[in-house]
């Protein structure tokens, strides 16, 4: 038989061995299985904030470039750029 601590409401007290924060502690509970303890955990989390940090400077360096201007009008100023209709 399983002893279970209860607070005063009869609620099952959850105590966590663990130290380690709750967003790993989360990764470990929730990832079914496929992460098996918190030095995993802490692996997956620093791949996805790099590949945040990548996507975060792609989108960035694709939004600071200027408008497109054609090679023509570079090389022949008098052309002036081309018209959106």
């Amino acid at each position: 038989m399983v002893d279970v601590e209860l607070d005063e409401r009869g609620m099952p007290i959850r105590r966590y061995s663990s130290r380690a924060p709750k967003i790993v502690q989360w990764l470990v509970n929730y990832s079914g299985g496929y992460i098996k303890n918190e030095r995993w955990a802490n692996y997956v989390l620093f791949v996805f904030a790099v590949l945040v940090f990548i996507g975060a400077m792609y989108l960035l360096s694709t939004s600071v470039s200027g408008p497109y201007i054609p090679k023509e009008a570079l090389k022949n100023p008098e052309l002036g750029l081309p018209v959106k209709d």
